[in-house]
């Protein structure tokens, strides 16, 4: 522990800058130098870019750097560069809680009640539904949101933990179902320490980063630790200024890993020949877990299990503030692909498919020839790419089946979009007869039509499937409940925190404090629409009076807050007109 406590300013043991360029003549053969320029045309050498690593056989076939690591002092980003990779952590972490159930410190199925008496609601829960994304539980950034903290306030574990120990619902019962959430990963990191009395961060040092000597890499656990070579990221301000946009995090599991491209040479090494653990450990990892009901999660150990143009792949997408990051695999032809960015306008998976495939042509050919067209065409609403008047077929409402929250789909101008209420709107570009991708966003979303279904909606981050709905019908608009009915502030035990929705004219306003007061856009009776992402829904006692409001977002469902009191009649002339938050923060 004292040499990981003294590390400060290196990950762990780096070698001396900088780490020398792996390109090679045949690489360039191989790829195209024109190929690859254009690839990364938008990484200018004034502006964020991105490091590049491919590796065949474990080994680095290329890296290189595109683009400037810090833009205020002009540093460059070579394959040496370290960068925060977001939930390509996920991996990492994930392997080392199987590395503890291999040796006996940890077992995977037995509930966390014994280790975690403070987080009831994890009671039954067990590492290996968490490592698979079936657990139930709140997201931890969702609860963070709703809660009142800003992007700028630094996150720890201590808040993360103590949000989950307040928590008394699920999403949904565990076990049902997948969705992919990022507290399990913070509650497994602290299971790390609560096993061994290290610190994840120290753990995976000792365990995993020495032995495979990865030298620029660690969990970066504390936000004011400081990294040699660390890349900043950035993003446009509305002005279209650039500012650095860092995640202010203090906290690992989920995220926090900082690394290289030269050294993720390493981690893709290990995976194909393992020498610290055994080989059916790394099986494991990449074999999807199961639902209850036996259905697939298409979700392994850290990493999403799926196939891409008829071949096995093993990969994960991260993006925190303005990083973005995507590690692509193809175990059986033993060619992976690693990107990491420092702007958020980067879109490293779709980087990361078209250099598969180049280099993997001809055996996408021989998996196109194996594959069974007419199961193929059966789902698909089209058979070809659809344009035009042809996008009508997937226009609709979409929601989660027996759910009250809702998207749209609609076409506008020969162009199709998927519109959230709130907003705000997202073009869908075709990439093939019933599949999309989301203009200006590294994700995709598929159609599927099942015999005697209703036509389901899939959205994909990182080959991880992030929302599965279906065609729902629209419904009635019915009588509008008069908007006096919801005024009132509301409180959560779970967050605590209150809300205060009041009038504003004749409008209503959702006020989050810190977060601000938005308009409140109704739906249907007693369900409204709310910036941020927020589906609300009110309930009514057995008088019909309003009680309680239900907050969801994509990954918080439900939230209870229970109305305390109706704002008196000053207190609503005081609120028309005020658009910004009150003047008391929420409490933490």
């Amino acid at each position: 522990m004292a040499g990981v406590d003294g590390m400060e300013g290196r990950c762990c043991d780096a070698p001396p800058f900088p780490v020398p360029r792996v390109c090679t003549d045949m690489a360039l053969a191989d790829i195209g130098p024109d190929f690859l320029t254009s690839l990364f045309a938008w990484a200018t050498n004034d502006g964020p870019g991105a490091a590049l690593g491919i590796y065949r056989d474990g080994q680095p076939l290329l890296l290189r750097g595109f683009g400037l690591a810090n833009v205020e002092h002009g540093m460059p980003i070579t394959p040496g560069t370290v960068f925060h990779v977001a939930s390509l952590s996920k991996q990492v972490t994930a392997f080392c809680v199987a590395l503890l159930a291999e040796r006996g410190m940890l077992d995977l199925d037995q509930p966390l009640g014994a280790l975690f008496p403070e987080i009831p609601i994890a009671r039954e829960i067990t590492p290996r539904q968490i490592l698979h994304h079936c657990s139930g539980l709140r997201d931890q950034w969702g609860l963070l949101d709703l809660a009142g903290w800003r992007h700028e306030d630094v996150k720890r574990d201590a808040d993360i933990l103590g949000l989950c120990g307040r928590q008394r619902a699920l999403n949904f019962a565990t076990g049902t179902r997948f969705q992919y959430i990022n507290s399990g990963y913070t509650i497994l990191a602290a299971a790390i320490e609560r096993v061994t009395g290290m610190a994840l961060r120290a753990f995976a040092h000792e365990a995993l980063f020495v032995p495979l000597g990865m030298h620029r890499t660690c969990f970066r656990d504390a936000f004011d630790l400081p990294l040699q070579g660390r890349a900043d990221a950035y993003a446009r301000a509305a002005d279209g200024t650039l500012r650095i946009n860092n995640p202010a995090y203090a906290t690992a599991g989920p995220t926090g890993l900082f690394t290289t491209v030269a050294d993720f040479a390493a981690w893709e090494q290990h995976l194909l020949q393992p020498q610290i653990c055994s080989q059916a450990l790394i099986a494991a990892m990449h074999r999807p877990g199961l639902l209850n009901d036996g259905q697939s999660t298409g979700y392994g150990f850290g990493l999403a299990i799926g196939r891409y143009r008829g071949l096995e792949v093993a990969e994960h997408a991260g993006g925190d503030a303005a990083f973005r990051a995507h590690y692509l695999r193809f175990p059986v032809q033993r060619l992976a692909v690693a990107i990491f960015c420092n702007t958020a306008t980067a879109p490293p998976g779709q980087i990361a498919r078209k250099i598969a495939d180049h280099l993997l042509a001809d055996a996408f050919g021989a998996a196109a020839d194996r594959a069974a067209a007419p199961a193929q065409a059966s789902r698909a609403v089209g058979a070809e790419m659809p344009a035009g008047d042809a996008l009508l077929a997937f226009c609709g409402s979409y929601g989660e089946p027996g759910g009250q929250d809702r998207v749209e789909v609609r076409y506008r101008d020969g162009r199709l979009f998927l519109c959230p209420p709130g907003g705000p709107d997202y073009e869908l570009a075709p990439t093939g007869p019933a599949s999309f991708a989301f203009l200006g966003l590294d994700a995709t979303c598929e159609f599927l039509v099942e015999p005697g279904a209703p036509m389901q909606f899939r959205t994909f981050y990182g080959g991880t499937q992030t929302a599965s709905l279906e065609a729902v019908p629209p419904e009635a608009a019915g009588t509008p409940a008069p908007v006096t009915d919801y005024v009132g502030i509301y409180d959560s035990a779970e967050l605590d925190v209150a809300y205060r929705v009041a009038l504003q004219g004749e409008a209503l306003v959702l006020d989050r404090g810190r977060r601000g007061a938005h308009p409140l856009m109704p739906l249907r009776q007693d369900d409204f629409a709310c910036a941020g992402g927020l589906s609300i829904r009110f309930e009514r006692d057995a008088a019909g009076a309003v009680a309680a409001m239900l907050v969801s977002t994509e990954r918080v469902w439900d939230l209870r807050f229970e109305r305390r009191a109706t704002l008196c009649a000053d207190q609503d002339k005081a609120m028309a007109g005020h658009a910004g938050p009150s003047t008391g923060a929420p409490s933490r």
